[in-house]
Protein backbone atom coordinates (compact mmCIF):
# COMPACT_ATOMS: atom_id res chain seq x y z
CA UNK A 1 0.00 0.00 0.00
CA UNK A 2 2.63 2.20 0.56
CA UNK A 3 4.42 1.67 -2.77
CA UNK A 4 7.79 1.15 -1.47
CA UNK A 5 10.28 -1.90 -0.88
CA UNK A 6 13.18 -2.49 1.25
CA UNK A 7 15.82 -4.89 0.96
CA UNK A 8 19.31 -4.78 2.49
CA UNK A 9 20.54 -7.55 1.39
CA UNK A 10 19.99 -10.00 -1.90
CA UNK A 11 22.29 -12.67 -2.80
CA UNK A 12 22.66 -14.25 -6.28
CA UNK A 13 24.68 -17.33 -7.05
CA UNK A 14 24.84 -19.31 -10.59
CA UNK A 15 27.23 -20.62 -12.76
CA UNK A 16 28.69 -17.73 -14.19
CA UNK A 17 27.86 -15.41 -11.00
CA UNK A 18 27.95 -14.25 -7.66
CA UNK A 19 26.68 -11.11 -6.52
CA UNK A 20 24.92 -9.39 -3.55
CA UNK A 21 23.36 -6.44 -3.90
CA UNK A 22 20.83 -3.89 -1.90
CA UNK A 23 17.42 -1.94 -3.12
CA UNK A 24 15.05 0.77 -1.77
CA UNK A 25 12.66 1.01 -4.11
CA UNK A 26 9.71 3.40 -4.74
CA UNK A 27 6.99 3.24 -7.43
CA UNK A 28 4.41 6.18 -5.76
CA UNK A 29 4.20 8.15 -9.10
CA UNK A 30 1.90 6.53 -11.37
CA UNK A 31 4.46 4.32 -14.21
CA UNK A 32 7.50 5.51 -12.94
CA UNK A 33 9.81 3.55 -10.70
CA UNK A 34 12.26 4.71 -8.30
CA UNK A 35 15.56 2.88 -7.05
CA UNK A 36 18.75 3.11 -5.29
CA UNK A 37 21.10 0.65 -3.72
CA UNK A 38 24.49 -1.30 -4.18
CA UNK A 39 25.53 -4.11 -6.29
CA UNK A 40 28.72 -6.35 -5.79
CA UNK A 41 29.39 -8.93 -8.56
CA UNK A 42 32.03 -10.94 -6.87
CA UNK A 43 32.37 -13.16 -9.62
CA UNK A 44 31.14 -12.83 -13.56
CA UNK A 45 31.71 -15.23 -16.30
CA UNK A 46 30.61 -12.95 -18.98
CA UNK A 47 31.07 -15.40 -22.07
CA UNK A 48 29.13 -18.59 -20.28
CA UNK A 49 26.08 -15.92 -19.27
CA UNK A 50 26.15 -14.29 -22.91
CA UNK A 51 25.66 -18.34 -24.44
CA UNK A 52 23.15 -18.41 -21.72
CA UNK A 53 21.12 -15.48 -23.23
CA UNK A 54 22.61 -17.00 -26.98
CA UNK A 55 24.72 -13.76 -27.65
CA UNK A 56 27.92 -14.43 -29.18
CA UNK A 57 30.83 -12.11 -28.46
CA UNK A 58 32.13 -9.97 -31.18
CA UNK A 59 34.76 -11.93 -33.46
CA UNK A 60 38.52 -11.16 -32.10
CA UNK A 61 37.40 -11.04 -28.50
CA UNK A 62 39.89 -12.32 -26.11
CA UNK A 63 37.27 -13.86 -23.88
CA UNK A 64 39.68 -14.62 -21.08
CA UNK A 65 39.43 -11.75 -19.17
CA UNK A 66 35.63 -12.01 -19.51
CA UNK A 67 35.68 -14.94 -17.56
CA UNK A 68 36.84 -13.08 -14.88
CA UNK A 69 35.25 -9.75 -13.85
CA UNK A 70 34.82 -7.83 -10.86
CA UNK A 71 32.44 -5.16 -10.44
CA UNK A 72 31.49 -2.69 -7.50
CA UNK A 73 28.49 0.18 -7.95
CA UNK A 74 26.31 2.77 -7.14
CA UNK A 75 23.23 2.54 -8.78
CA UNK A 76 20.25 4.57 -9.25
CA UNK A 77 17.09 4.22 -11.27
CA UNK A 78 14.45 7.09 -12.25
CA UNK A 79 12.22 6.06 -15.07
CA UNK A 80 14.22 5.73 -18.21
CA UNK A 81 17.64 6.65 -16.86
CA UNK A 82 19.90 3.96 -14.96
CA UNK A 83 23.08 5.68 -13.18
CA UNK A 84 25.77 3.49 -12.48
CA UNK A 85 28.48 5.74 -10.05
CA UNK A 86 31.89 5.10 -8.02
CA UNK A 87 31.80 2.32 -10.58
CA UNK A 88 34.92 -0.38 -9.82
CA UNK A 89 35.99 -2.70 -12.71
CA UNK A 90 37.98 -5.33 -12.97
CA UNK A 91 38.33 -7.69 -15.70
CA UNK A 92 41.16 -9.98 -15.96
CA UNK A 93 44.46 -7.88 -15.09
CA UNK A 94 42.34 -4.45 -16.27
CA UNK A 95 41.58 -1.78 -14.34
CA UNK A 96 38.94 1.18 -14.25
CA UNK A 97 36.95 3.17 -12.30
CA UNK A 98 34.36 5.81 -13.89
CA UNK A 99 30.54 6.51 -14.42
CA UNK A 100 27.98 5.29 -16.50
CA UNK A 101 24.28 6.62 -17.34
CA UNK A 102 22.06 4.66 -19.75
CA UNK A 103 19.01 6.09 -21.15
CA UNK A 104 16.00 3.96 -22.59
CA UNK A 105 12.57 5.34 -24.01
CA UNK A 106 12.37 6.72 -27.57
CA UNK A 107 15.74 7.77 -27.46
CA UNK A 108 18.76 5.45 -26.38
CA UNK A 109 21.72 7.01 -25.00
CA UNK A 110 24.77 5.84 -23.25
CA UNK A 111 27.20 8.45 -21.19
CA UNK A 112 30.03 7.13 -19.91
CA UNK A 113 32.98 8.62 -18.33
CA UNK A 114 36.27 6.11 -17.41
CA UNK A 115 39.93 5.96 -16.07
CA UNK A 116 42.04 3.14 -15.75
CA UNK A 117 45.70 3.20 -15.05
CA UNK A 118 46.61 0.99 -17.98
CA UNK A 119 45.10 -0.13 -21.32
CA UNK A 120 46.49 -3.07 -23.40
CA UNK A 121 44.81 -3.45 -26.33
CA UNK A 122 46.28 -7.07 -27.55
CA UNK A 123 45.02 -8.29 -23.85
CA UNK A 124 41.26 -7.79 -24.93
CA UNK A 125 42.08 -8.20 -28.55
CA UNK A 126 44.87 -10.32 -29.45
CA UNK A 127 47.11 -10.27 -33.13
CA UNK A 128 44.90 -12.69 -35.37
CA UNK A 129 47.71 -15.07 -35.38
CA UNK A 130 46.93 -15.78 -31.97
CA UNK A 131 44.91 -18.35 -31.37
CA UNK A 132 41.95 -17.50 -29.23
CA UNK A 133 40.52 -20.31 -26.76
CA UNK A 134 37.30 -21.71 -28.72
CA UNK A 135 33.40 -19.99 -27.36
CA UNK A 136 30.78 -21.98 -28.38
CA UNK A 137 27.77 -20.76 -28.56
CA UNK A 138 24.23 -22.89 -28.33
CA UNK A 139 21.56 -22.76 -31.30
CA UNK A 140 19.49 -20.01 -31.16
CA UNK A 141 15.91 -20.87 -29.47
CA UNK A 142 13.22 -21.17 -31.45
CA UNK A 143 11.66 -18.06 -32.65
CA UNK A 144 15.16 -16.13 -32.27
CA UNK A 145 17.12 -14.69 -35.40
CA UNK A 146 20.70 -13.10 -35.71
CA UNK A 147 19.34 -9.72 -33.92
CA UNK A 148 20.85 -10.75 -30.30
CA UNK A 149 23.87 -11.97 -32.04
CA UNK A 150 24.35 -8.67 -34.20
CA UNK A 151 23.51 -6.68 -30.93
CA UNK A 152 26.19 -7.78 -29.26
CA UNK A 153 28.19 -6.28 -32.33
CA UNK A 154 30.38 -2.81 -31.93
CA UNK A 155 27.66 -1.95 -34.42
CA UNK A 156 25.25 -1.86 -31.55
CA UNK A 157 27.11 0.71 -29.65
CA UNK A 158 27.51 2.87 -33.04
CA UNK A 159 23.81 2.60 -33.61
CA UNK A 160 23.31 4.77 -29.80
CA UNK A 161 23.31 8.17 -29.08
CA UNK A 162 25.85 9.62 -26.02
CA UNK A 163 29.59 10.88 -25.18
CA UNK A 164 31.93 8.45 -23.90
CA UNK A 165 35.29 10.00 -21.87
CA UNK A 166 37.93 8.18 -21.16
CA UNK A 167 41.88 8.77 -19.58
CA UNK A 168 44.14 6.20 -19.30
CA UNK A 169 47.46 6.05 -17.52
CA UNK A 170 49.16 4.42 -20.48
CA UNK A 171 47.93 2.70 -23.93
CA UNK A 172 49.55 0.24 -25.07
CA UNK A 173 49.17 -1.54 -29.25
CA UNK A 174 51.55 -3.90 -31.04
CA UNK A 175 53.53 -1.03 -32.14
CA UNK A 176 53.17 1.67 -29.96
CA UNK A 177 53.11 3.25 -26.23
CA UNK A 178 51.12 6.60 -25.65
CA UNK A 179 50.73 7.78 -21.90
CA UNK A 180 48.50 10.32 -20.11
CA UNK A 181 46.08 9.94 -22.68
CA UNK A 182 42.32 11.97 -23.10
CA UNK A 183 40.04 10.95 -25.02
CA UNK A 184 36.41 11.98 -25.79
CA UNK A 185 34.03 10.35 -28.10
CA UNK A 186 30.40 11.39 -29.28
CA UNK A 187 28.11 8.95 -30.88
CA UNK A 188 24.64 9.84 -32.87
CA UNK A 189 23.06 7.36 -34.41
CA UNK A 190 25.43 5.36 -36.68
CA UNK A 191 28.00 8.32 -36.50
CA UNK A 192 31.00 8.04 -34.04
CA UNK A 193 33.14 11.26 -33.94
CA UNK A 194 36.60 11.60 -32.17
CA UNK A 195 35.92 15.15 -30.97
CA UNK A 196 39.69 14.90 -29.04
CA UNK A 197 42.89 12.72 -28.59
CA UNK A 198 45.91 14.10 -26.86
CA UNK A 199 48.55 11.58 -25.21
CA UNK A 200 52.13 11.71 -24.73
CA UNK A 201 54.46 9.54 -27.69
CA UNK A 202 57.77 9.33 -26.57
CA UNK A 203 58.53 12.43 -25.43
CA UNK A 204 56.55 14.79 -27.80
CA UNK A 205 52.81 14.58 -28.20
CA UNK A 206 49.80 13.63 -30.25
CA UNK A 207 46.84 14.87 -30.87
CA UNK A 208 44.36 13.30 -33.69
CA UNK A 209 40.08 13.96 -34.38
CA UNK A 210 38.44 11.89 -36.54
CA UNK A 211 34.78 10.66 -37.50
CA UNK A 212 32.96 7.32 -38.62
CA UNK A 213 30.25 7.19 -40.26
CA UNK A 214 28.39 3.58 -40.59
CA UNK A 215 25.62 4.36 -42.91
CA UNK A 216 24.97 4.39 -46.27
CA UNK A 217 28.50 3.64 -48.38
CA UNK A 218 30.62 4.49 -44.85
CA UNK A 219 33.13 6.97 -44.81
CA UNK A 220 36.24 7.16 -42.05
CA UNK A 221 38.27 10.48 -41.63
CA UNK A 222 41.14 11.18 -39.34
CA UNK A 223 43.66 13.79 -38.65
CA UNK A 224 46.73 14.09 -36.61
CA UNK A 225 49.31 15.76 -35.67
CA UNK A 226 52.79 14.81 -33.96
CA UNK A 227 54.93 17.48 -32.53
CA UNK A 228 58.79 16.98 -31.49
CA UNK A 229 58.76 13.25 -31.12
CA UNK A 230 62.27 11.34 -30.61
CA UNK A 231 62.40 9.45 -33.91
CA UNK A 232 64.65 7.11 -32.62
CA UNK A 233 62.44 5.55 -29.16
CA UNK A 234 59.50 5.60 -32.00
CA UNK A 235 61.48 3.48 -34.56
CA UNK A 236 63.01 0.77 -32.06
CA UNK A 237 59.05 0.51 -30.54
CA UNK A 238 57.51 -0.03 -34.25
CA UNK A 239 60.71 -2.35 -34.77
CA UNK A 240 61.47 -0.65 -37.64
CA UNK A 241 65.31 0.46 -38.53
CA UNK A 242 66.33 2.43 -35.52
CA UNK A 243 69.73 3.61 -37.04
CA UNK A 244 67.45 7.60 -37.83
CA UNK A 245 67.88 9.66 -34.65
CA UNK A 246 65.85 13.03 -34.83
CA UNK A 247 63.07 15.16 -33.31
CA UNK A 248 59.71 14.39 -35.65
CA UNK A 249 57.40 16.49 -36.26
CA UNK A 250 54.07 15.81 -38.84
CA UNK A 251 50.65 15.41 -39.71
CA UNK A 252 47.66 13.73 -41.23
CA UNK A 253 44.57 14.04 -43.17
CA UNK A 254 43.26 10.55 -44.41
CA UNK A 255 39.92 9.75 -45.71
CA UNK A 256 38.48 6.32 -46.63
CA UNK A 257 35.14 4.39 -47.32
CA UNK A 258 33.64 0.98 -46.71
CA UNK A 259 32.59 -0.95 -43.57
CA UNK A 260 35.33 -3.05 -42.85
CA UNK A 261 39.12 -3.01 -41.66
CA UNK A 262 39.66 -4.72 -45.46
CA UNK A 263 37.46 -2.10 -46.97
CA UNK A 264 39.05 1.26 -45.04
CA UNK A 265 42.91 0.13 -46.23
CA UNK A 266 41.83 -0.64 -49.54
CA UNK A 267 39.97 3.13 -49.81
CA UNK A 268 42.29 5.07 -47.87
CA UNK A 269 44.06 8.20 -49.08
CA UNK A 270 45.27 11.48 -48.21
CA UNK A 271 48.25 14.01 -47.44
CA UNK A 272 51.02 12.86 -44.49
CA UNK A 273 53.61 15.55 -43.71
CA UNK A 274 56.62 14.85 -42.23
CA UNK A 275 59.69 16.51 -41.26
CA UNK A 276 62.80 15.34 -39.03
CA UNK A 277 65.01 18.21 -37.26
CA UNK A 278 68.31 17.51 -36.90
CA UNK A 279 68.81 14.25 -38.49
CA UNK A 280 71.49 11.96 -37.54
CA UNK A 281 72.10 8.46 -39.79
CA UNK A 282 74.32 5.95 -37.32
CA UNK A 283 76.14 3.34 -38.90
CA UNK A 284 76.68 4.57 -42.55
CA UNK A 285 79.87 5.76 -43.70
CA UNK A 286 79.34 9.12 -46.40
CA UNK A 287 82.12 7.65 -48.69
CA UNK A 288 80.88 4.11 -48.90
CA UNK A 289 77.69 5.12 -49.90
CA UNK A 290 78.85 7.89 -52.09
CA UNK A 291 81.60 5.04 -54.22
CA UNK A 292 78.22 2.59 -54.17
CA UNK A 293 76.30 5.41 -55.62
CA UNK A 294 79.12 5.96 -58.40
CA UNK A 295 79.56 2.29 -59.02
CA UNK A 296 76.06 2.42 -59.66
CA UNK A 297 76.11 5.18 -62.21
CA UNK A 298 79.32 3.32 -63.91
Amino acid sequence: KQHTANVPTLTLVADSLKATSSLAANWSEPDRLKATGKLDISALDLPVLLQTLTIALPSGLNAEPLRDIVLNTDYAFDGEILTLSQTRLRAGKFNATGKLQFTSGKTTRIDAKFASPELELEYFFPPVETPLPPVTTPPAAAGTNATAAADASPGALLGMNGTIEASLGRLKTSALEMSDLETRLILTKGVARLDTLSARLYGGTLSASGQLDTRDAGALRLKAELTTVDLKALLQATRKVDRMEGILDGSLELDSSGHTMDEWKAALHGPVRVSVKDPVLNGTSVEELICKAAAQLN
